[in-house]
């Protein structure tokens, strides 16, 4: 039993790893992206180098060739639209399908799994709301309870007297 537990601490903290390396990555995405237009910014319109001497190294950094090696080997390996998030679920999701599929065999597996169960899961929201009357009910994620439904306080006896709680 002990064993079990340690077990999937450690692929909850290689799982948390992974999502870690993988939010970095497209941090570090966004700011090669964003560095050329950072460092005309800090010229006066592009045309003249900053007066400062902190703003002039900042700005060859931004116009490195290095940077644009970074941002060439990210892009081999990470998808064109995928972007940091700052709201949980939709990290998990943006490190789910940040990768290039070249990458792995069964990453496409797993993505068409999760698009699926997904899909099964709008599909049911879409019924219950539909067969029970229940406009109000909500499918949500938090990492705590994972994809659960809702319902505010005031539809309870409605959903009650269809035995849906």
């Amino acid at each position: 039993h002990f064993m079990q537990r340690s077990s999937d601490a450690s692929k909850q903290s290689q799982s948390s790893r992974a999502e870690a390396s993988i939010a970095s990555v497209l941090h570090l995405k966004q700011l090669v992206q964003i560095a050329p237009t950072l460092a005309c910014a800090l010229s006066s319109n592009g045309q003249t180098p900053p007066e400062n001497e902190l703003l002039r190294a900042v700005e060859r950094i931004m116009l490195s060739p290095q940077l644009r090696d970074i941002e060439d080997l990210i892009s081999s390996h990470i998808e064109d639209d995928a972007k940091y998030e700052k709201r949980h679920a939709q990290r998990q999701l943006q490190c789910l399908f940040a990768a290039r599929n070249e990458l792995s065999g069964s990453l496409k597996t797993h993505r068409e799994t999760l698009g699926a169960l997904t899909l099964q899961m709008e599909e049911l929201l879409e019924s219950l709301q539909r067969d029970l009357s229940l406009e109000s009910l909500k499918l949500n994620y938090s990492q705590r309870r994972g994809y659960h439904f809702t319902l505010p306080a005031a539809e309870r006896p409605l959903a009650v007297q269809h035995k849906f709680i």
